[in-house]
């Protein structure tokens, strides 16, 4: 989706500075025909699974993108009721999602089930009991997936990690197989489902045949014991590619299913998020200063900061960044920063490009999963403006935030 002609970048044949020119910026471009050929890829990988696909709304949770997913045929992955209550903007119901997550509330739970969530994963035997109670006084029963935790390592970054016991997430298989009895038993639980999720970011495929694995092992326990399932859901996680990583194959990772779960003829739920939106989107920001510029390493000041892109700080994640403006013959090393009050607002410390200038737009890849839903208002700075393209066309999905916006909710 990004090339150059004539020394100007171009995304979906729009160039980027004509973007620029037109939204303003920090601005999000996201194409919606890189999210279709995504989902595309799980369709056809997974095919004779006829899985259901579950994106994962916290990735990327703008309702204009959740209502292009949903009609190619997904339902959504869900931590939260301001998650639900998103896809009812479009949607009479909940038939086609599950919600996730720990620590869920009385009222998220409540707001599942009375718009007939597909699935509550639960993530502890006490939880189970919680819903059970709900469900009780709402005189409905609760559609659960045990949420299994394997003690597997995704080989993925310490804080996106979820598949090991060190890990806030899941029940462990002694857990499970301890209580399984006692859940069984609850009136207004259906235990429907086994659910497993290792974390995010992942590249290689033996963390996933490793917690295929241990999901045999457990549900070859739990049929013995006569325990009647209609789904397996095997989470998402699947990671997509910001340097120079190695990608696992999803074709690859259909028939390690088929090798060792498919035999269960369960009903497959998978919950991708970032290999679905990650390289559909990018952050255009421009150029207010180059600072110390005599330096061997000048620095770039640009108008997007951690409030608007996280991952870096928070993670120290790595995102390309490229120029929209390739005119310059010399190239200088250059470090990119951000305008938040804070060392760690960082892009990259070592970027090699052409010189650039005062006004120019630099382009931050690749920004399309877990950027705009997790910027912020710090240091009081309205959110970024996002736009999508679809059939070349472009349209705003979210307003620019203006200083009226991020004040109306205080009370003085």
């Amino acid at each position: 989706m990004l090339a150059y002609k004539s020394n100007k970048l171009f995304f979906d044949n729009h160039s980027i500075e004509s973007l620029a020119a037109s939204y303003n910026t920090p601005l999000y471009v996201y194409s919606q025909s890189v999210i279709e050929s995504n989902i595309l890829k799980y369709k056809n990988a997974f095919g004779e699974f006829s899985p259901i696909i579950c994106y994962a709304v916290k990735a990327l949770s703008n309702i204009n993108i959740l209502k292009v997913i949903s009609g190619l045929g997904c339902g959504f992955d869900c931590v939260s009721e301001g998650e639900m209550r998103r896809i009812m903007q479009f949607s009479s119901n909940l038939k086609h999602s599950v919600i996730s997550g720990i620590g869920k509330s009385e009222e998220e739970i409540s707001f599942a089930l009375e718009n007939d969530i597909l699935l509550i994963n639960i993530e502890s035997i006490e939880e189970a009991f919680r819903i059970n109670d709900i469900a009780k006084k709402m005189g409905k029963k609760a559609p659960i997936g045990i949420r299994f935790n394997p003690d597997i390592d995704g080989k993925t970054h310490s804080k996106i990690r979820t598949g090991t016991k060190e890990d806030k997430f899941g029940i462990s298989q002694e857990d499970i197989l301890l209580n399984i009895k006692t859940l069984a038993e609850q009136e207004y639980l259906e235990i429907n489902a086994i659910s497993c999720h290792i974390g995010s970011q992942i590249t290689e495929l033996k963390p996933y045949i490793d917690a295929y694995k241990r999901i045999q092992s457990l549900l070859d326990n739990l049929l013995a014991q006569g325990l009647k399932l209609e789904y397996l859901d095997i989470g998402g996680g699947v990671g997509i590619q910001y340097k120079d990583e190695n990608l696992l194959s999803l074709d690859d990772m259909a028939a390690a299913y088929k090798e060792h779960l498919a035999k269960y003829n369960l009903k497959l739920i998978i919950e991708p998020g970032r290999s679905i939106v990650g390289n559909a989107g990018i952050l255009i920001s421009k150029i207010i200063e180059i600072k110390n510029q005599d330096s061997d390493k000048p620095f770039i000041i640009i108008d997007a900061g951690m409030n608007d892109i996280m991952r870096t700080a928070l993670y120290d994640m790595y995102h390309q960044i490229k120029p929209a403006d390739t005119s310059e013959a010399k190239k200088v090393t250059y470090q990119i920063v951000g305008p938040i009050c804070e060392s760690s607002d960082i892009h990259s410390k070592n970027e090699l490009m052409p010189k650039q200038k005062n006004g120019q737009f630099l382009v931050i890849l690749d920004s399309g999963a877990y950027c705009a839903s997790m910027s912020s208002n710090y240091n009081t700075r309205p959110l970024a403006s996002e736009i999508l393209i679809t059939n070349e066309q472009t349209k705003i999905i979210r307003k620019r935030q203006n200083y009226n916006d991020l004040f109306k909710n205080e009370l003085l």
